[in-house]
């Protein structure tokens, strides 16, 4: 079966092409994702085709879009995820977050893998605006508010 995914805000939509649907054209409801799409890049697919990654509040879900659709909740953030890349290679995930005046916002960066934290960072004050690993998976940047100064 082919899937094709509507984006219908607030819910991203999952239509399944069934063998048997494709000669008349017709989308079965494959699943649906209570999802506000507040957050830059904030629906990824994985180039693995099989899952896909995005946030919800302070937590990262990694959903599985295949016929079992698990989904692991990863969880670290004290505060609402501002926002969500994944390394070109699939091998990680890193997420920034928002806070309060006078608090450094985190950035935790996620083995895809083992869905285990592997780093944690605090450099920008009150928000991460936008991540973006580099084409190797080397490097991450990181973009901070006018609140760095």
């Amino acid at each position: 079966a082919s899937y094709h995914t509507l984006l219908v805000f607030p819910f991203i939509i999952v239509y399944e092409m069934e063998e048997q649907a494709q000669s008349d054209n017709t989308l079965n409801l494959h699943t649906t994702i209570g999802f506000a799409g507040g957050v830059r890049n904030g629906l990824i697919n994985h180039p693995d085709t099989k899952h896909i990654v995005y946030a919800i509040g302070s937590t990262v879900v990694v959903r599985d879009t295949t016929k079992d659709r698990t989904q692991h909740f990863l969880h670290g953030h004290s505060h609402t995820i501002t926002a969500l890349t994944l390394s070109q290679d699939g091998n990680y995930i890193a997420s920034g977050q928002a806070t309060f005046a006078g608090f450094k916002a985190q950035i935790i960066v996620w083995d895809f893998k083992t869905l285990n934290k592997i780093a944690v960072y605090s450099v920008h004050n009150v928000r991460v605006q936008a991540l973006a690993f580099s084409p190797r998976s080397t490097y991450l940047a990181s973009l901070g508010g006018h609140e760095d100064g």
